[in-house]
Order: structure tokens, then sequence, then C-alpha cells
């Protein structure tokens, strides 16, 4: 899955995204006309709005720098800072509650210490958005500031909740600067109209930047879009009427909480697709790391692991466990005479005929090199092991794949079965004595199945290339 700065927009992406942004526009519009008209106070939901305004914002800006740490990006530092600067914004306005129970664009209102916040917050957060949609659009020749470590860019993103401390200092000592200034100089109703319209401009000016850079190309722009017009109705309905308690103020504030989580939604969902892709990706890796590439079985190192866990399993509970090895009879020959396209063409037949041969859920079976392959048959009696021995060579040989003397293919089958204590001992003397088997099958004319106890003290007793290890008595 693609980096969600790179991920182009889906088609059901795109739709969902026009559907948002036209819901918002309806209710904005909707709410306008009946924005001063009042709702019953809930005193707990400013500080709710505020708490979760702040939280979103804050986790947006940790994903947003771990998106930079990872693609080195630059304009996700003032993107990540914008959001930094939104939160902090939030909390503040939720500290210093008391003093905005007014209006915001009144000259009463504008003497209030926390009122000072609004054109600082409405006008600072979008600018921070405006130079990260200018840095995307035309970063890209900065190549020095993409090379940025996440140290120095972290220097960089400081600038924002270092603003957001600046801002608040200011709206606590307004009381005492700026608004002795305003009783000095009383500002004109022209002088507040215009902060309320340059704030409302600067968030028209952020929704069409980001509309302007990329637009509806990639995700990350997309749903970058929705937020700014969340924000660009909430500043509107702040215009019209920010009375507290009042249709727009409830309206705004929950305007401001869809323009802090929109971005927050998307990161999210990527990171939870991205995890899925990549458990998907492990387990695919796993399973090849398992399988035999040619055949589509299981290969030999995880026959090892497997039969490990069994023989210990085994000694646990004190269960019989039974090997299988399978040989391909000639098939050298067959190499040799149809060429090797056609021998891996035989294995594969051979390998898949075997695997759906198998009777119980818990056995197993692997190539175990060239043309042998190996069964693990956990908690088996001898008698079972050859009937499935057997079952595999009648169907091997029903195939009827042409061989070079004239007859079908075949395969020789020698198994072995340990029921008994076998404390300090190893798998490697059960395959040893299924190994024995096996040769003991090829000796006798091939196209049979052989098991070890039909060989104790016989001739074929040490004959094998395991034989030094393997128990006359099992």
């Amino acid at each position: 899955m693609s980096s969600i700065l790179h991920q182009a927009t889906s088609s059901r992406q795109l739709w969902i995204s026009r559907i948002l942004m036209l819901l918002l526009v309806a209710a904005a519009l909707f709410i306008m006309p009946h924005a001063a008209e009042p709702w019953p106070a809930m005193d707990a939901f400013l500080p709710a709005i505020a708490l979760t305004v702040a939280f979103s914002a804050a986790i947006t800006s940790y994903l947003l720098l771990v998106q930079f740490n990872i693609h080195k990006k630059f304009f996700l530092i003032p993107l990540a800072g914008a959001y930094a600067f939104y939160g902090m914004a939030a909390l503040i306005e939720l500290r210093l509650q008391p003093a905005t129970n007014a209006s915001l664009l009144t000259i009463e209102s504008i003497e209030q210490p926390a009122n000072w916040i609004w054109p600082c917050w409405h006008i600072g957060y979008p600018l921070f958005i405006i130079a990260a949609m200018l840095f995307r659009k035309y970063g890209e020749r900065a190549i020095e500031l993409n090379r940025l470590s996440l140290t120095k860019g972290m220097m960089l993103f400081m600038l924002a909740p270092l603003l957001g401390i600046i801002m608040y200092m200011v709206a606590v000592s307004s009381g005492h600067l700026l608004s002795s200034l305003v009783t000095t100089h009383p500002m004109p109703d022209p002088v507040i109209e215009m902060i309320g319209w340059g704030a409302w401009v600067v968030a028209a000016l952020t929704f069409f930047m980001v509309r302007y850079c990329d637009g509806d190309d990639h995700v990350i722009t997309t749903f970058l879009s929705v937020s700014a017009l969340a924000y660009l109705c909430q500043t509107s309905l702040m215009m019209v009427d920010n009375t507290q308690f009042s249709n727009g103020w409830y309206m705004a504030k929950i305007l401001s909480l869809l323009s802090s989580s929109g971005l927050l939604a998307v990161l999210i969902l990527q990171i939870s697709r991205l995890n899925s892709d990549l458990a998907d990706a492990h387990s695919h890796l796993l399973e090849k790391a398992c399988k035999d590439g040619l055949t589509g079985i299981f290969n030999r190192g995880y026959f090892d692991e497997v039969s490990a866990t069994e023989w210990r399993r085994a000694q646990r509970v004190g269960g019989a466990i039974s090997v299988i090895m399978l040989d391909i009879d000639y098939f050298k020959d067959f190499n040799d005479k149809f060429g090797h396209l056609k021998g891996d063409q035989c294995l594969c037949r051979i390998a898949k005929t075997l695997q759906e041969n198998l009777l119980r859920p818990g056995d197993f079976i692997a190539r175990f090199g060239g043309e042998e392959f190996i069964v693990l048959l956990p908690n088996s009696t001898p008698e079972g092991v050859r009937l499935v021995a057997e079952k595999m060579r009648t169907a091997i040989y029903q195939l009827k794949i042409q061989s070079v003397y004239g007859r079908p293919i075949s395969i020789s089958a020698g198994y072995a079965t340990w029921k008994e204590s076998y404390e300090n001992r190893s798998m490697n003397e059960l395959l040893a004595q299924a190994d024995l088997a096996l040769y003991a099958a090829k000796s006798q004319g091939r196209n049979r199945v052989v098991g070890y106890e039909e060989l104790i003290c016989s001739r074929y007793i040490g004959r094998s290339k395991y034989h030094q290890q393997i128990p006359v008595n099992v």
C-alpha cells in the first residue's frame, strides 16, 4: 500500500469527500438564518469539545511528524505545526472560557482577555496550512529542506506551540495591555468588522490553496480540503453570530471538531490498512519460506521444525510417531529422456496427488529433496501407516504418467513407527529407519511399500547410510 502522501484518490474516496463537503455547506447555510436563536445552556459542552479538539489535533500533529520522519517531505512540518497550534488554541480558549460569554466581534467583547485569541487563532492556524501547501507545491525544488532530520524539523515545528504560548500570555495580560489601548483609543466598528472579515478571507484562502495544491489528486489533500471547508464554515457562522449557547455557537464548535479530526480519520484509516497489508505480507513471506518453490507443498526446513515439535509432543504424552519416506522410481532416467521441464511437471503432479491422499488433518507431507518426499503421521499405528503408504503408491501408479520403461511412473515407500519410550533419542533415528525401509523397497523391485519392522534382524540392517544411528530394538 502506498503512503498517504502519494496515494491517489480513488473514485469512492472522491465521492465521500464531495458528499461531506456538500453536507458541511448545507448545514452551515441551514443554521445561518437561525444562528442567533438561543439553545439550552450545556456547561459541559465546550470543555468536552475543546478537549476533544485538542486531543485529536495533537494526535494528528504527531502522526504527521511520523510521516515526515519516514518520507522527509518538509511541508509536513508546517502542517503538523498547524494542528499543534489548533490544539493549543482550543486549550487556551477552555482555560479562559469565563470571559467569553459575549459575542466576539464587538467592542465590548474585544476588550475581554480571551477574545484576543479569536484573531490570533483564526489567522495563525490557516497561515500554517497555507505555508504547508506552498511548500508541497513548490518545495520539491528546496532539496535541503526535504533532507532535514527529525531533530532539525522539530526545531521548526516547535514554532507552533511557541506561538500558542505567546498567544496565551498575550490573552492573559490583555486586560492590562490591549484593553488599556482600546480604552485609550477605542476601536471603531469598521476595525472590528475588518478583523472578522480578515479572518474569514484567510479561511477562504486556505480552502482554495488546498484545492489549488493537488486538489483531488491525492488522499491527503482531498480530505484536507474537507477539513479546510469545515473551518471556513465555522468561521462564517462565527461572523454571523457567536453568542454563547446560540445555534451558531453550537454549530461552530461542532465544525471546529470536524476541521481538527478530518485528516486524523484518514491517517488512522491508512495506518489500519497498512497494518493489515503488513500482516498479509508477513503471512505470505512465512508461507513462501515454508513452501517448496516448485511443488507448492512444504519444504525440508519446515518439515524439520514440525517434526521436532511433534517429536517433543510424543515424548511428553507417550504417543506413537511415524514417518513415510517416498521416492519416485527411475526419476533420473525420466529426466534424462524427457527433459527437466517434463520432470518438474511430473514432480508437481505427484506432490499434488500425495497431498490429496493424506487421510487426517494432522498428517503432514513435505518435499525432502530431489524426487524424495516424506510424510509425518503423529499417533499412527504401523497398520495405519502402511494403509496410507499403499494408498499413495496406488494413487501415483493410477496417474498413468509415462516412464522410460513402458510402464507408468511409480513410487517406492519405506515407513517406520516408534511407539515406546524413546528418551535421549532423536528424530534422525526414526528417519534413518524409514530410509532403510525405503532402500529395501527399491532393492526388492520398486513400486512397493516396506516397513522397518519387517527388516529387523534381516540382511538389510546396517546397509543404510544412517545405519550407525539405528537401534535394533524398536
